[in-house]
């Protein structure tokens, strides 16, 4: 709880859900983090789409009032680790580090 609003953290089939709510309780935002084997199959197959040589380390929904669902995977392979954001079925890279 703070001054602009509210934060509720749960758990649901192995996913940790965070939602906030503004003062008058009205939902803002919702991020799902999504547990190793519960990847949504459908990002899966968009992301492996472009980086078939990586493995998926985590992922994580966000739903926003007033903004289509956002996906963000987090990908590594024995040279690089890449954060990768996944709207309306393209993916597009946020990072990208090289392993020294």
């Amino acid at each position: 709880s703070s001054e602009d609003g509210f934060i509720v953290s749960s758990e649901a089939n192995g996913n940790k859900i965070t939602s906030a709510y503004n003062k008058k309780g009205n939902w803002t935002y919702t991020i799902e983090r999504f547990g190793s084997g519960n990847f949504v199959a459908d990002i899966v197959d968009v992301v492996k789409a472009d980086y078939d040589n990586f493995s998926i380390t985590g992922m994580e929904k966000i739903d926003q009032s007033g903004y289509n669902t956002v996906y963000i995977v987090h990908l590594e392979n024995d040279h690089c680790i890449k954060t990768v954001r996944v709207k309306n079925d393209e993916s597009e890279v946020l990072q990208d580090f090289k392993k020294g």
